[in-house]
């Protein structure tokens, strides 16, 4: 069996010990196992596990399964952005394995392209401000803190 585990210390939301782990049997079964405190977690977890489990070609026309690696760098980045007042964001497989991470409301539109680790695309738009951003990240996610925190603000 692969598996590929991760643990974190405790954060400045005071959640603690949290671990993450993804493995697959057959190549087929998936399994995630993070116990986390906020209520966009059991349903964003749930999503990605049903998502990895899409076989080859899921949708007729040659897409690749997701990617172990770019589920797990999704769940563990989530856990470092959003905070418990972030809404649940719709979590939708890309034909190359990657997964796309949105939300549109509240006057905001944010997507977020995962093609792997640390291969992160963003683009945001507030339709009340007319402030917009988008960028290709790496490994400094810090300008996703604003809008994450706008929508996890606004009313």
């Amino acid at each position: 069996m692969n598996e590929i585990s991760i643990a974190t210390a405790s954060d400045q939301r005071g959640l603690t010990d949290r671990e993450v782990n993804i493995s697959r049997e057959d190549d087929s079964a998936v399994a995630l196992a993070f116990d986390f405190l906020v209520p966009w977690w059991e349903p964003t977890k749930n999503r990605v596990t049903n998502l990895m489990m899409l076989p080859e070609n899921w949708d007729h026309q040659g897409a690749s399964r997701i990617h172990r690696d770019t589920a797990l760098f999704a769940l563990t980045m989530l856990d470092a952005l959003m905070t418990p007042q972030t809404p649940l964001p719709q979590i939708v497989p890309l034909a190359y394995g990657g997964l796309q991470i949105e939300w549109h409301e509240r006057n905001i539109d944010l997507e977020i392209e995962v093609s792997g680790p640390n291969e992160v695309y963003f683009s945001f738009d507030d339709y009340e401000t007319g402030a917009d951003d988008e960028a290709e990240l790496a490994d400094d996610f810090s300008r996703l803190d604003a809008p994450l925190h706008l929508l996890s603000t606004r009313a």
